[in-house]
């Protein structure tokens, strides 16, 4: 998919191409990525007026060969939302259904903090239409109230939903399995 992406980008250039979740594309065959790998650093793209954007909550299954600077021009690494960027992300969404003056320092602490794991921008928009259907509903604004019951009814979703981004290291990993052993 990825490859034919690429050549209707070119094709209509100029273009930026977005290729979400990097990581499953840059796995498979070899023939493949190398195809791939050639494309996007070889001689018929460097003239080309696309932009390539992709996009990955696993940067270490990406394939190395993908990393090289003649692929991409750079990285950049993004950490999840703290608590000013959580409540800069809930007015966002909730627009004019939620009041100026609103207080959401509660709730953006809450998302944005490991209660029990930190919240994407997906799940803080998620809670912010949860919160907009019900105020809908009642005919009223969205209070932190609604926000935060949201927040915690989505907390075994956001546990499972989140990736984890940074992995163990082979001692934790050990440590992990050992505790795992012993409590079975």
């Amino acid at each position: 998919f990825a490859q034919s992406a690429m050549m209707v980008a070119k094709a209509v250039q100029p273009s930026v191409l977005h290729l979400e979740d990097m990581d499953d594309a840059s796995t498979g065959r070899r023939d493949n990525l190398n195809y791939l790998l050639n494309k996007i650093s070889g001689v018929d793209s460097k003239d080309a007026d696309v932009i390539l954007l992709v996009t990955t909550n696993f940067l270490e299954r990406i394939d190395r060969g993908f990393l090289r600077p003649d692929r991409f021009d750079f990285i950049v690494e993004m950490d999840l939302p703290d608590v000013a960027t959580t409540e800069t992300i809930i007015r966002a969404y909730a627009g004019k259904k939620l009041r100026a003056d609103e207080n959401l320092q509660g709730v953006a602490e809450y998302l944005a903090g490991n209660n029990p794991t930190p919240s994407t921008p997906a799940i803080i928009a998620e809670v912010v239409t949860r919160s907009k259907i019900r105020a809908v509903r009642d005919g009223r604004e969205i209070t932190a109230e609604d926000l935060q019951h949201y927040s915690e009814q989505m907390a075994f979703q956001r546990e499972i939903a989140v990736p984890v981004y940074k992995s163990e290291t082979l001692p934790e990993k050990l440590a992990s399995g050992l505790r795992g052993v012993m409590n079975s």
